[in-house]
């Protein structure tokens, strides 16, 4: 099954490569008018936002498909350099390293002692010592056990990717509300735009706050509301946060709650105020109210409509939401 996904994307990739030096011989170029060159960036720019889309679906089915072979020549050269076959090598590595330790250990790192998830019939669990069971294990061990021997060959070896994903135009944040969740002095500027009410954004905290600590050091981190409207957990976070404490503050919103709700109560009193007053400060402070939905307003004439979203310096990100493809991203602006 592997190979013949390996095999589709690497047709894909060959038919976007033909595609594409068949219109365009000359990379970076996309027209000439007397000898004034318009360049692909120039047309990037331009566009709007649906078609830079398709531009990163392009991007994605050609970074899956370079992924493949790029594994497949490490494999390869590794191999090579231990008088192996790729198949010898894969069994030494990954299949010969299968023991049942290992699975006990599996098990225990993904908390499957009590049942593992049927994928194909959501809410179903099967034992971990069934045929079902002991099956989806083995399969997942071998998928962790080649991925991590891949990376370790990716360090061993030099590998230089040309391929980059398409940057969105940058667009006008001025006047908006945004609160502090690190040091501001750093060139690279980052936008959490989130609603503490939205289940995707709680959902995604952790990779936030993981991409927060890896990057504490080199960018600056904010934080802007967004719904639809104005909402009660937005006046609240504005009526407990100030300079010092809206890192706290803002982690405390995601972190604290009580059957599925923010637990507003436990909130106040981790940063010792009290929640009569915090309510008084909500029912009074109309300017506050006033201010976010201010906000509001700029992000959704700015084409911001969902939450959570990023925003690295004035651009929107569209990519994966997970650890690595965030650090991929901002790893190629902060070099630029």
């Amino acid at each position: 099954m592997t190979k013949i996904i390996g095999i589709f994307f690497i047709g894909m990739f060959m038919v976007i490569l033909s595609c594409e030096r068949q219109s365009n011989d000359r990379i970076g170029k996309a027209a000439e008018v007397n000898s004034k060159i318009i360049s692909l960036a120039s047309v990037d720019s331009a566009i709007s936002d649906k078609l830079y889309l398709r531009l990163y679906d392009i991007y994605y089915i050609r970074k899956i498909a370079l992924d493949i072979l790029i594994e497949e020549e490490l494999l390869s050269e590794e191999a090579t350099n231990r008088n192996l076959s790729i198949d010898s090598l894969l069994a030494i590595e990954v299949y010969n390293k299968l023991t049942k330790s290992s699975i006990e250990e599996l098990i225990l790192n993904n908390n499957l002692q009590n049942g593992i998830p049927d994928s194909k019939h959501p809410g179903r669990v099967f034992d971990p010592t069934s045929f079902e069971g002991e099956e989806y294990l083995e399969e997942v061990f071998f998928r962790k056990t080649r991925s991590e021997f891949v990376e370790s060959l990716k360090l061993k070896y030099k590998i230089t990717s040309y391929l980059k994903p398409p940057l969105t135009k940058k667009i006008e944040l001025e006047n908006l509300l945004r609160y502090s969740l690190n040091d501001n002095s750093f060139s690279t500027k980052i936008l959490i735009v989130s609603d503490f009410e939205c289940p995707a954004c709680r959902d995604s905290h952790n990779v936030l706050n993981e991409l927060i600590t890896k990057y504490n050091d080199k960018v600056s981190f904010y934080f802007t509301p967004f719904s639809n409207t104005v909402n009660y957990s937005m006046l609240f976070f504005e009526c407990i946060s100030n300079d010092s404490n809206s890192a706290i503050a803002y982690k405390s919103m995601f972190e604290t709650v009580l059957e599925s709700k923010i637990d507003y109560v436990s909130i106040s009193k981790s940063l010792n105020k009290d929640i009569d007053q915090i309510n008084d400060c909500i029912q009074k402070n109309e300017a506050a109210s006033k201010k976010i939905n201010q906000s509001i307003e700029i992000l959704k004439t700015a084409g911001i409509v969902q939450t959570p979203t990023l925003i690295i310096d004035g651009r929107v990100y569209y990519g994966e939401f997970d650890i690595l493809s965030i650090s991929e991203y901002i790893d190629l602006n902060t070099k630029k």
